[in-house]
């Protein structure tokens, strides 16, 4: 039986243009527990409409709002409706050249949107205005009893207290349950943990001054760390590792080495420190518990997930060893979720700067790895690859998958470990 679902979102449009409203409507979506159907948006307005555009390059945005500019001039003597300003007018024709209302398709709890493709609502009128979405979608009656899924974020914020801003409007625009950092570069004493806690989130964090450094923090909650560091090399110091029990699940946050140049002793630490991750995994595995293992593993699975190979070819993350040490963790029974639930797209999570991100010119090396146990209750993964847009970014960009909730509660910790 099949229900309708409805909620009316609201923005602050801050002048004429378009603000990406993706995430707000996909976490309605998510949270909603609605599984397949066709979500309809329709802004209440007369003066803003709603499309589907380009999320990567800005450029794509100005020039449509430059072609209106063109299209429809502000102060048109053609028009004589001015009660409120020579922008009055060219707002509804801009809204009646344009659409109100935006049908897409969902299937398996997740808007069928390509990784370019964001949701926009584009203001016509030159000065701020709030404007209501009306947001509608049928829902199966199962569904609608089922709890909301649980979501499941890794993020590399290449120094995180230089990136605070940019996490901080992540943690509040997507409302990830559990998230895994990397690269977070600073010891332990100077780790935000206040800015993070008055965003509703607890951390652990294992930390390392000016580089490397992981965290995992919890949506109302803190983690109980259980190990922070790989096991099998006493003298190595690199904070690359850190694994919790959190909201019912095992979760680790894993940092492995970049390598580079090839050969040379960096790439030679590089496949060691695999090896040890690769043996840490088949325990975490073989316990039977619900494990998710996030993070930058530095290595591009196959050529599909890069997109030039070959000018990356002499790059650590491209080398033979690295790809069948992927191969092989995998083997022991890991699902690459974001592989599993969208094997025909590119879905890329690092971009070396600003024009490589403008281009597309990406490539994958961010991954959230479930246990058996999780495969059936993934139903959705994506890429937040808009916030490699933002204002002094990090160069990667956050991932995610949801999972359905478990009716099993609890999972074995294990002993906790240095």
């Amino acid at each position: 039986m099949l229900r309708q679902l409805g909620t009316t979102l609201v923005f602050e449009a801050r002048g004429r243009g378009l603000a990406d409203i993706t995430r707000p409507v996909v976490e309605w979506t998510t949270r909603s527990g609605m599984q397949d159907g066709l979500l309809t948006l329709f802004v209440r307005h007369t003066s803003a409409s709603l499309l589907v555009q380009e999320n990567a390059d800005p450029e794509v945005r100005r020039d449509l709002d430059r072609f209106f500019e063109r299209l429809v001039p502000d102060g048109d003597p053609l028009f004589r409706h001015r009660d409120e300003g020579d922008d009055d007018m060219p707002a509804h024709v801009r809204s009646a050249l344009t659409a109100v209302h935006l049908s897409i398709p969902l299937a398996n709890r997740r808007l069928t949107l390509g990784q370019w493709q964001g949701i926009y609502l584009w203001e016509h009128r030159l000065r701020a205005h709030r404007r209501e979405v009306g947001c509608i979608s049928s829902a199966n009656e199962r569904d609608l009893r089922m709890k909301p899924a649980l979501k499941i974020a890794s993020y590399n914020v290449n120094g995180v207290n230089g990136r605070l801003p940019r996490l901080l409007e992540w943690l509040r625009e997507t409302s990830p349950d559990v998230v895994c950092l990397q690269e977070i570069k600073t010891d332990d004493t100077k780790f935000p943990a206040r800015a993070i806690e008055e965003a509703g989130y607890g951390a652990i964090w294992h930390g390392q001054r000016s580089h490397h450094g992981t965290a995992i923090l919890a949506k109302g909650e803190t983690p109980e760390e259980i190990r922070r560091g790989l096991p099998g090399d006493p003298d190595d110091k690199q904070a690359r590792y850190v694994q919790a029990k959190v909201k019912g699940l095992i979760v680790a946050s894993v940092y492995l080495p970049n390598g580079n140049p090839v050969p040379s002793p960096n790439f030679n630490y590089k496949l060691r420190w695999f090896e040890r991750f690769i043996g840490q995994a088949s325990e975490l595995h073989a316990s039977g518990d619900p494990v998710v293992l996030a993070g930058d593993l530095n290595v591009v699975p196959t050529d599909f997930d890069i997109y030039n190979p070959g000018w990356w070819r002499f790059d650590a993350v491209m080398q033979s060893e690295a790809r069948d040490a992927y191969k092989r963790l995998l083997s022991q029974g890991w699902i690459d979720s974001a592989r599993d639930l969208h094997p025909r797209e590119r879905m890329y999570t690092y971009w070396v700067n600003e024009k490589a991100f403008r281009e597309k010119r990406g490539m994958r090396l961010d991954f959230l790895l479930l246990s058996a146990p999780l495969q059936k209750r993934a139903v959705a993964a994506g890429v937040d690859s808009e916030y490699r847009g933002r204002e002094k970014p990090s160069d990667h960009a956050p991932l995610w998958v949801s999972l359905q909730a478990s009716a099993k509660s609890g999972a074995s910790t294990g002993r906790h470990a240095e």
